[in-house]
């Protein structure tokens, strides 16, 4: 589980690049660092009401605040015994910031110059001067930076928002078969998985063993600890998927050998990923090397190389399917690749080094270069005539198959970053300044400006030699309509870093870079993100059981898999936070096996919860687009420690969730009377992945056995198995299992129930709904007969009249008012004309 403690009247949401306002004026002004997590909640009161104007907070990270301080502030802050350390004594020719970290990052703190001053796991704290922190401004953090923390909250330390809701009678009709199902929860299996989860005993996972000591999301246990669980739910025999997200690899080079189909990207961390479809989907290839792959080219769907760091190739045969490391005479870094045919190929790297291969990249060696200015790209017009150019302008060409090299005269001592020729004349060379070079003799280069001033690292042109693109630094896209005599400005928002552009016609091409991998269809106009595409990066898990009467009704359990702790990378066993939750959903799912339901239940088990709620962000947001209806969200984070018996479990909603933490409630005292539930209006309780949910409009609730949590060994490596009352986290699972049951509802054809409704009664199906219902009723109903629906305060707004069809009477809502306009969401009540029966309809946006 995410913390957020709420500092002052605001936080930082920490996936944001947050400036830093100076402080006192007149004064000495200072940036300090707190430790919250090791402070005692009568501190931070007395934190909150020191009020002082000047100490401010100036971002939160996880567990920690900044804050701005004058030298009273210390002296009040001593006095309170608040330790505290300075990060920085401000000044007004200083701009501070807080960086999350994330691939790029060091790139545009290098640009910057920023002096680091905080090293965190998750952020950095940086001083950069104003005249050139521009470069931290072209971070664009809602793609690229995982988040630290979630959304901030505007609430105050020692402050309730909190208003408890009275949990009404249950509105459920016991069921055998629900209990049946509650007590088939198996408080043994729940005790070994969490030992498993927790890395107390062996797991075996793909037929390896492991020992899953930590579940922090960067390290491979972590993603060895999702491969465990999609096991464990197939087992089961449920379909199970993998959900990727968050593919934080910069990606270096693209290319498309033929057609628009096969295609190769490879990047830094020794990335590769291929296409087979034109980029709707993206697999990753093993590169068996962990440094910066720079450059790939392909001749075919077959045969080609990658250039990388430390002198380092790789060659292939069979499409990457395997990919050799060949024989090289350097360890330089080597910038590019280009391949004249099958077996012939030239690699350009810093130093002036120039390397050729004859046989298909598995051996090269060495040519002289004629410089020692490092060289950024090479390109050959034919099977004796290539270019090479690199740091400083340095311009040069080879007529003899690269057995020499000769300089040729450039307009320009700017570095520069990438050539490509139409035909044999017609060239082109971007620049470090945003500039284009461009020759139409094959000899003689000029300059011509472009709209952007950022340095342009690719450049490429259509077949046609007139339409063309260049892309770099800052998101910068330029366009040429006439051979690169001007340029038209497209560039994409505020990316850091475009490393790559390729077109392979007019209209299709792709660009990639810091964790962006961007496809157009026009031109580069617009552009789509096949980033979310890669079936590689961190790993969301989720298993289905599939409704079989209104399958698009979905109702979710939750919880989430990763771990994190005070010594994460080797100790982080997680078993309170939150293998109890993971494991809630995947012994759900074993004992709801047992009957079939009219909705679909997906169980769920999230990762990257702790720098953010990475990890549902991603999948709420995918679900919202895809359009699905889900009807509910079960979340359960921490539920399994006591610390004064009896425990409450506490059901945390916002409004719009209310009716799904009440049903939860229902469940508990229907079919586990001895679990006290405390079910609360929280909707600044941000802190787990059902506030994703709420993000994008679903209804939501965070089970957690306190809130705040008090687990005294929270994120810590004491988080184990030891401290769970597992007493009372079967009976949070139990009570989950029949909330689940209830809202999916037992399908009475398959599995023999019978009917929730008296003979004379009413049922509306979905419920809650979206855009409408249908509504059951029990006998024979005469077609004059009509169902009247009314808001919460009595009013009628709707009347819906009921058909025959066989033995069933059934009456469409359409959620409409008389007027045909659609009703707010909201709860209102169906009752047949002159009839004392009414149901309940919750209706969602």
């Amino acid at each position: 589980m995410v913390v957020k403690i709420c500092v002052f009247l605001s936080l930082l949401a920490c996936i944001m690049l947050t400036p830093v306002i100076l402080a006192a004026r007149g004064g000495p002004a200072y940036l300090i660092e707190i430790d919250l997590e090791g402070m005692e909640a009568p501190a931070l009161r007395a934190l909150e009401g020191a009020g002082s104007e000047t100490l401010k907070l100036a971002g939160r990270t996880a567990g920690a605040a900044l804050l701005h301080a004058s030298g009273e502030d210390l002296e009040t802050l001593n006095r309170l015994g608040i330790e505290f350390d300075v990060v920085a004594e401000e000044s007004h020719d200083v701009e501070y910031y807080i960086v999350g970290k994330g691939l790029g990052v060091e790139d545009a703190l290098e640009a910057a110059e920023a002096d680091i001053l905080v090293d965190r796991a998750f952020f950095y704290v940086v001083a950069v001067s104003p005249q050139t922190s521009y470069s931290l401004h072209l971070l664009d953090s809602e793609r690229r930076l995982s988040p630290v923390t979630g959304p901030a909250v505007p609430l105050r330390l020692g402050a309730s928002a909190m208003a408890e809701t009275l949990t009404p009678a249950p509105a459920f009709t016991y069921s055998p078969a629900v209990q049946a199902m509650v007590d088939e929860v198996d408080q043994t299996r729940l005790y070994n998985r969490v030992r498993e989860l927790s890395g107390e005993v062996n797991v075996v996972v793909g037929g390896e063993t492991y020992r899953l000591d930590t579940r922090y999301s960067p390290t491979a246990l972590c993603k060895i600890a999702g491969f465990y669980l999609k096991e464990r739910f197939e087992e089961l025999g449920l379909e199970t998927e993998i959900h990727y997200f968050n593919f934080l690899r910069t990606l270096k080079s693209i290319y498309f050998p033929a057609g628009n189909q096969s295609g190769w990207a490879v990047g830094r961390g020794g990335v590769i990923i291929h296409t087979d479809d034109g980029g709707d989907t993206w697999w990753p290839q093993d590169s068996g090397l962990d440094i910066a792959l720079n450059d790939v080219f392909m001749i075919d769907d077959y045969a080609g190389c990658v250039a990388a760091n430390g002198g380092e190739m790789l060659y292939t045969l069979d499409g990457g399917d395997n990919w050799q490391q060949a024989s090289t005479p350097t360890g330089v870094d080597l910038n590019k690749v280009y391949m004249t045919d099958a077996n012939t190929g030239y690699a350009c790297g810093d130093g002036g080094v120039m390397l050729k291969t004859t046989d298909g990249g598995a051996s090269w060696f060495s040519l002289s270069s004629g410089t020692g200015d490092d060289l950024s790209s090479v390109v050959f017009v034919n099977s004796t005539d290539g270019w090479a150019v690199g740091e400083g302008g340095k311009i040069i060409r080879t007529e003899n198959a690269g057995s020499s090299w000769s300089n040729v005269s450039s307009p320009t001592s700017d570095d520069l970053m990438d050539v490509t020729f139409v035909g044999e004349t017609n060239g082109w060379i971007s620049t470090a300044t945003g500039n284009v070079l461009k020759t139409e003799d094959g000899g003689t280069w000029l300059e011509v400006s472009t709209p952007v001033t950022t340095s342009l690292r690719s450049v490429c042109f259509a077949p046609n030699g007139l339409t063309g693109w260049a892309a770099g630094l800052s998101g910068g896209v330029v366009k040429t309509h006439d051979g690169g005599d001007t340029w038209s400005d497209l560039s994409i928002y505020s990316e850091p870093v475009l490393w790559d552009i390729y077109f392979v016609d007019n209209n299709e091409g792709w660009v990639c870079g810091s964790a962006i991998l961007l496809n157009s269809v026009n031109g580069a106009v617009d552009w789509d993100n096949q980033i979310i595409d890669v079936q590689d990066g961190d790993m969301n898990i989720i298993a289905t059981k599939p409704g079989t009467v209104s399958p698009d009704e979905i109702y979710i359990i939750c919880g989430h898999y990763d771990s994190i702790s005070n010594n994460p990378y080797y100790d982080a066993p997680g078993a309170d936070d939150n293998a109890t939750g993971t494991l809630a959903a995947l012994e759900a799912a074993r004992v709801l096996l047992d009957q079939d339901y009219e909705a679909t239940i997906r169980f769920v088990c999230f990762s990257r919860e702790e720098q953010g709620l990475v990890g549902s962000n991603a999948y709420a947001r995918f679900c919202a687009n895809r359009g699905d209806s889900i009807l509910g969200v079960l979340n359960f984070d921490m539920i399994g420690y006591v610390d004064v018996a009896p425990e409450e479990i506490e059901i945390l909603h916002d409004e719009a969730s209310e009716y799904l933490g009440t049903a939860y409630g229902d469940a508990a005292a229907l079919y586990v009377p001895s679990l006290d539930c405390r079910i609360r209006n929280s909707p600044g309780s941000r802190s787990s992945d059902h506030a994703s949910f709420w993000d994008q409009g679903y209804a939501a609730f965070c089970s957690i056995e306190d809130a705040p949590p008090v687990y005294p060994y929270y994120h810590r490596t004491t988080d184990r198995y030891i401290y769970i009352d597992f007493d009372f986290y079967e009976n949070v699972v139990k009570a989950a299992v029949a909330t689940l049951a209830e809202l999916a509802r037992i399908d009475s054809t398959s599995a023999g129930v019978p009917g929730e409704f008296a003979a004379a009664g009413i049922r509306v199906l979905p419920n809650p709904c979206i855009g409408g219902a249908t509504v059951e009723l029990a006998g024979r109903i005469s077609p004059q007969t009509e169902v009247e629906f009314f808001d919460i305060r009595g009013r009628l707004v709707s009347k819906a009249r009921p058909e025959m069809s066989g033995n069933r009477v059934t009456a469409t809502w359409n959620a409409e008012d008389e007027n045909g306009r659609p009703l707010s969401p909201g709860i209102y009540f169906a009752r047949v004309a002159g009839s004392e029966e009414t149901e309940k309809v919750i209706l969602l946006k």
